[in-house]
């Protein structure tokens, strides 16, 4: 049976791996931007794909990879049904498709050809849209976050 180590729930397990990354020989800004890149592919990307794009993005972009892999996690089983529903409000909003879900039960009690070509272009359009601003948004903020709290902490290490 699965068991979950329940040490992994501890602020001393948060800090300890805190003070690794404060620790990694990076700069504080290129380690930041690691950890955007690493969000932005955890929300723009389905999961099960997004290590398949984020290992050549970050050999070509010259960023900490493991970093960036440790934020793909962002999304995963636990955060995927909130993630991918805000996303397809926020694309639903934008793009203005009128997608109820009761449309959506219809389709799928009736399916046509047609129902289901037009559920899903109306639906991956939305989709997409609202994960690219999810990505963008948190990807910029998480830079300016990061690369704050690193550079604070490498600072008050100095001054020890």
């Amino acid at each position: 049976m699965f068991k979950i180590d329940k040490k992994i729930f501890t602020i001393e397990y948060t800090k300890g791996h805190a003070k690794k990354i404060i620790s990694l020989k990076e700069s504080s800004s290129k380690l930041a931007f690691s950890i955007a890149i690493g969000f932005f592919i955890g929300l723009i990307i389905p999961i099960g794909l997004q290590t398949i794009v984020l290992i050549p993005l970050a050999m070509a972009l010259q960023i900490n990879t493991p970093l960036s892999l440790a934020a793909t996690l962002i999304s995963n089983p636990v955060t995927a049904i909130p993630i991918y529903y805000s996303a397809f409000e926020i694309g639903k909003t934008l793009t203005d498709i009128d997608l109820p879900f009761s449309r959506i039960i219809s389709i799928m009690e009736n399916p046509t050809f047609e129902g289901l070509l037009k559920l899903s272009k109306n639906g991956l359009t939305a989709f997409f849209v609202g994960s690219a601003i999810q990505a963008i948004l948190f990807s910029i903020l998480s830079y300016v976050i990061f690369s704050y709290l690193i550079s604070y902490y490498r600072d008050k290490q100095l001054v020890k």
